[in-house]
C-alpha cells in the first residue's frame, strides 16, 4: 500500500480530474449480473486518454514488469462503485484470479475507506496455498469454510483515505472486497498481466482495438506495446 502523493507521478492530477468527470456516469443501481456493483462503461473511459497515460507511466510499468517478470500487457481500466446493499457474492467472496499465472492490479480508493466501507482484504501467499484444494472445488470459498484455513489475525484489511493505492498480486493471494456497510465504495482499478495469459479471452481488453490504436498514438513505443499487446 502507498498513496498517490507518495508515488508523485506527473500525470496524477489529470488522471484524477478525468476520474471525477466520469463518476457521475456510474449507474444508479447495481449491475443485474453481480447484484452489488456498477462500472463506468468502456466507451466513456475511452474518451479520457489521461486515464491510460497514468496506467502506462514508465515508473508503474517498471514496477509491474519487475513483479510479473515478463513483457506486460496493460489489460483494462475500471471505475467501480460497490453498493452498500448487504449482498455477499461474486468478488465479495474469497477467491484468487486465475486467468493468468501472474496478475497485478492497482486499486485506488476514490473516497475514504474505513473498516465499514468495504475495504479490500487479503491473506498471505503461504496461507493462500493451504486453501488451494478448496479453491479448486468451489472457485470461491464459501462463508464458514475460510475460517478453517485462515485465522482472523492472518486477514489484512486495506484501510485508507482517498488517494490510497494498493498493488495487489491477485493471482497469488486470497482476496476479496468486503461488503460496504456505512457507504458505497468507489475505486479506480488498473489491470496488468503477461502477454501470453492462460485464458486469453478473459484477459483480452474489452475496448475496441481501433480506439486503443488511436489512444496509443500519443505514447512511447514501450507504452504502445503494453497497450496493444494482443
Amino acid at each position: 500500500m502507498t498513496s498517490l502523493n507518495a508515488l508523485s507521478l506527473p500525470s496524477t492530477a489529470a488522471m484524477l480530474k478525468a476520474t471525477e468527470s466520469l463518476l457521475p456516469k456510474l449507474p444508479a443501481f447495481p449491475d443485474q449480473r453481480s447484484g452489488f456493483d456498477a462500472h463506468v462503461s468502456q466507451a466513456d473511459i475511452l474518451d479520457y486518454p489521461d486515464l491510460f497515460l497514468w496506467g502506462l507511466e514508465e515508473r508503474l510499468l517498471d514496477i509491474v514488469e519487475c513483479h510479473i517478470g515478463l513483457p506486460i500487457a496493460f489489460n483494462d481500466i475500471h471505475i467501480r462503485k460497490d453498493f452498500a446493499n448487504g449482498l455477499k457474492a461474486g468478488s465479495r467472496l474469497w477467491h484468487v484470479d486465475s486467468y493468468d499465472r501472474c496478475i497485478l492490479r492497482i486499486i485506488i480508493y476514490l473516497r475514504d475507506v474505513s473498516d465499514t466501507d468495504g475495504p479490500f482484504e487479503y491473506v498471505s501467499r503461504r496461507t493462500t496455498k493451504l486453501a488451494v484444494p478448496i479453491l479448486e472445488q468451489f472457485g470461491t470459498i464459501p462463508d464458514g469454510v475460510i475460517e478453517r484455513f485462515v485465522s482472523p489475525s492472518d486477514v489484512k484489511p486495506c484501510l485508507g483515505p482517498a488517494g490510497t493505492v494498493i498493488f495487489a498480486a491477485t493471482s497469488n493471494i486470497l482476496h476479496h472486497g468486503t461488503v460496504p456497510i456505512t457507504s458505497n465504495r468507489y475505486t479506480l482499478i488498473f489491470n496488468y498481466n503477461s502477454r501470453q495469459p492462460k485464458r486469453a479471452e478473459e484477459a483480452r481488453p474489452k475496448a475496441p482495438r481501433d480506439r486503443l490504436i488511436h489512444i496509443a498514438s500519443q505514447f512511447s513505443q514501450r507504452q504502445r506495446e503494453c497497450l496493444l499487446w494482443e
